[in-house]
């Protein structure tokens, strides 16, 4: 390395350098995969990486229609005036979750995650688009997973990241009608109701990159007709010069 720079340093630095000597512990010492220690993987130990995803930038998004943005917003907020939230106000009430069959003490999490509809739901969507569905997994940490992740940036990769936020739109609506107007509708009901909302963030959303056959297959499932990625040109653009006269 010194011989690299003699030509740039004075004797005397490039002598200094030589008789320093740098102690590196073990993990420094061996900071890329195969053991070595290189100028690159220097620079991925001391540079400052990017920040990790919040939940803000999963919710406001183009293709996310402002009503279901403003609903995760009071979502992540605990503002959702469920029968938990209602009861830590001081208000004593029978709870009693609307989207099961037999009665439940309704909160967020069950009423998100944990319910008969929403089960029906989640499990639907993700055999379409192919994502984990863990136990006892919050509402919150299920969003951040799911919307969170780096997708291709295709037209189902765009929707991937939409489609948790709209499934609990869905299910929230669902228990007010059935609360409120005494209107239920069945669980096929719902899940076409989600398929309609992503045909219409599909609209919304600007994919970067053509859909694979495996995308397209998912697309015909929902109805949805794949974008074509269309490049831009390159011209190239040639100055002459004036005339002197």
């Amino acid at each position: 390395m010194v011989n690299g720079i003699s030509h740039l340093l004075p004797q005397a630095v490039l002598d200094s350098i030589a008789e320093s000597q740098i102690c590196l512990s073990n993990k420094d010492d061996k900071a890329d995969s195969k053991g070595g220690f290189s100028l690159i993987s220097c620079w991925n130990l001391i540079r400052i990486k990017r920040m990790p995803k919040t939940w803000s930038d999963v919710i406001w998004k183009a293709a996310v229609p402002p009503k279901i943005s403003f609903f995760m917003w009071k979502l992540f907020h605990d503002a959702i005036p469920i029968d938990s939230k209602i009861s830590q106000c001081g208000v004593q009430l029978a709870s009693c979750c609307n989207c099961c069959t037999s009665s439940k003490c309704e909160d967020i999490n069950h009423l998100l995650v944990d319910s008969e509809l929403a089960n029906y739901i989640w499990h639907s969507m993700s055999r379409i688009f192919v994502f984990s569905l863990f136990p006892n997994e919050s509402i919150k940490a299920r969003l951040m997973r799911i919307c969170s992740r780096r997708y291709r940036s295709s037209l189902v990769g765009e929707l991937t990241k939409v489609v948790p936020l709209i499934i609990c739109w869905e299910i929230l609506k669902e228990r007010c009608n059935r609360r409120y107007d005494n209107k239920a509708s069945s669980s096929i009901t719902i899940l076409k109701r989600v398929v309609n909302d992503l045909q219409d963030c599909s609209f919304l959303s600007k994919p970067s990159k053509d859909a694979t056959h495996a995308e397209e297959i998912v697309l015909s499932c929902l109805n949805i007709q794949p974008k074509c990625y269309q490049q831009r040109k390159k011209i190239i653009v040639k100055w002459l010069k004036i005339p002197s006269s």
